[in-house]
């Protein structure tokens, strides 16, 4: 059997560091090495960590001089994976707990299904009926979602072809990013991989959802360390960025009456309702997006292969009504905080 690389990234999260490489520790297929990289934290986690696994031969320590954010930091032992031979390579957020069938179930996936990226199961970890992830789906006005997040977690319980991935819990083969090259730049902590994933579906890669590899995520306990409102304008751009890199020029012109009366309307709706902080968000963003990040949008574009039809994207994306009724209900009607806001 191939020896499996699993990469975790810890940045000032050793407790829950420690339970995720346990979990993988415990895992029923054994032949894997566990990649720890530790992002420049402090509170000496990097040396807790080396006293904890220091002679077990299956976990490797890394450390960066500094935080690097999450794609960097990943891309950097990508690079040494690919150098060393491996063929896949599989991820796992610090914050989460896998189940002891977790990568056996992915490999398994991936060698029936002849899948380039399999999307694993992600569960809540405070209530494991819940999903949080079950691979990505993408709308038609650009944005990309965890499939099913927040639903009971029997609503996918088949393997099926996903457009996207969450790198909270995946398997990928190394080739893939050697060919397309791994998490952009342009990103540091968050939705990196919604825009690799929508790189490998219109580069023709198949992703597979596989509902036997399961993890327990505690969802976010790294981003909330990070919540500013530069980080939230950041994802923002973050969504215009993907969209506009890599989808055919087709389906975004088909897309683009959607995009506008979609924000159109939301905007009309917090501005009546007076909740301007969202509006401030949508021009900033804008802005940023056509007079800062136009430029490396257009480099970064001609850099992507389109090897689908413009018809297999169409059927890739969601029709955004049923989502943003949901979201009406819950940020109007309820008025819950939108992610936006807080």
């Amino acid at each position: 059997m191939k020896t499996i690389p699993v990469v975790i990234l810890n940045w000032n999260g050793l407790n829950d560091t420690i339970a995720c490489v346990d979990s993988v520790l415990n895992q029923s297929y054994q032949h894997l090495k566990v990649y720890v990289v530790d992002n420049a934290s402090g509170n000496n986690e990097f040396e807790a960590l080396t006293q904890r696994y220091a002679g077990l031969a299956q976990v490797e320590l890394l450390r960066n001089t500094e935080n690097m954010g999450f794609g960097p930091a990943h891309n950097r032992v990508f690079k040494q994976l690919i150098e060393q031979g491996f063929g896949n390579v599989a991820l796992l957020n610090n914050d989460a707990v896998a189940d002891t069938n977790w990568l056996s179930a992915a490999l398994e996936a991936m060698k029936q299904q002849y899948a380039d990226i399999v999307a694993c199961k992600m569960l809540q970890f405070s209530d494991r009926n819940l999903l949080d992830s079950a691979g990505l789906t993408m709308l038609n006005t650009g944005e990309i979602l965890p499939r099913g997040h927040g639903k009971a977690s029997n609503i996918h319980p088949h393997r099926e072809e996903v457009m996207g991935f969450c790198a909270g819990a995946c398997l990928i083969k190394l080739s893939v990013i050697d060919e397309i090259g791994g998490f952009d730049p342009f990103f540091d902590t968050g939705y990196e991989d919604a825009e690799l994933s929508l790189r490998a579906f219109v580069n023709g890669k198949t992703i597979i959802y596989e509902p036997q590899s399961v993890v327990y995520h505690k969802m976010g306990q790294s981003l909330v360390k990070v919540k500013t409102y530069k980080r939230t304008l950041k994802i923002m751009r973050d969504i215009n960025y993907t969209a506009l890199v890599n989808l055919p020029l087709t389906v975004l012109l088909i897309n683009m009456p959607f995009y506008l009366l979609r924000n159109l309307f939301i905007l009309l709706i917090f501005l009546f309702t007076l909740r301007v902080r969202y509006i401030l968000y949508f021009f900033h963003s804008l802005a940023l997006t056509i007079f800062i990040d136009l430029k490396y949008i257009l480099k970064s574009r001609r850099k992507v292969q389109h090897k689908i039809s413009v018809l297999k994207m169409l059927k890739a994306q969601q029709f955004f009504i049923k989502y943003d009724a949901a979201r009406f209900y819950r940020y109007i009607l309820k008025r819950t905080p939108h992610k936006f806001e807080q």
